[in-house]
């Protein structure tokens, strides 16, 4: 599937939420290499599903009920 997101749950305490931010974000950065293969499936699976060759025919669509 398409779940590449990393999720950071919604906090009130605008420190919390900017502490688990911060360690998300952290995490990212420094296993961003080490992810190589998920960077690799995350990019065929952008290009399969929005690709211009595929997008192209929705916008086509809607520009024309425009």
């Amino acid at each position: 599937g398409g779940e590449f997101a990393t999720l950071v749950p919604i906090q009130i305490d605008k420190k919390s939420i900017a502490e688990k931010y911060a360690s998300a974000l952290n995490q990212a950065i420094d296993n961003y290499w080490d992810d190589e293969p998920m960077l690799q499936q995350q990019s065929q699976y952008f290009n399969h599903f929005y690709s211009w060759d595929r997008i192209v025919k929705q916008w086509e669509q809607v520009l024309k009920n425009i």
